[in-house]
């Protein structure tokens, strides 16, 4: 069936059942081909059922170069600006259109923040990525992480 299936969303939803019931390293294969695809996105909780140090690596791969993102900022005051306008809806398309060209990169880093904190927190009170690539170098960190990674593994929201 997973051979057969051209779509890679369904490919990567097939890979996670089968990871789920006999840990089917096809799983993450899917991942990997998935890697810089804006199905990524979709499926990035789905990174966490690695349950281990992998997921960590994954994550860390998929975060934006650079800290700051100064062309969304910009988008954003822009449709600030123009909120009761009809011009709201072009920032509206450059901002989505902005957040697909940025890939699953902003999606890690508040997937790494939220496990770190506990909480969604908003793209302004987010630690930026280099200090995820730094920290997770130091094993009591990535202790940390793995720990708030098996957590949201056991509870009932495997998906938040």
């Amino acid at each position: 069936m997973l051979e057969d299936e051209p779509d890679p969303r369904r490919r990567l939803t097939i890979a996670g059942a089968l990871w789920k019931l006999v840990r089917d390293p096809v799983f993450i294969e899917c991942l990997e081909r998935t890697k810089g695809t804006g199905t990524m996105v979709a499926h990035i909780n789905q990174v966490l059922w690695l349950d281990d140090e992998r997921a960590l690596d994954f994550l860390t791969g998929l975060l934006p170069a650079d800290d700051e993102d100064n062309r969304k900022a910009t988008l954003i005051r822009l449709r600030s600006l123009l909120r009761h306008t009809p011009f709201r809806r072009v920032a509206d398309y450059a901002i989505k259109r902005h957040s697909e060209a940025q890939g699953a990169g902003p999606w890690a880093l508040g997937l790494l923040n939220r496990l770190e904190s506990g909480i969604s927190l908003p793209p302004d009170k987010q630690n930026p990525p280099s200090y995820y690539r730094r920290r997770l170098q130091k094993p009591a960190f990535r202790e940390l992480m793995l720990e708030a990674i098996h957590a949201s593994n056991k509870s009932p929201l495997l998906d938040w």
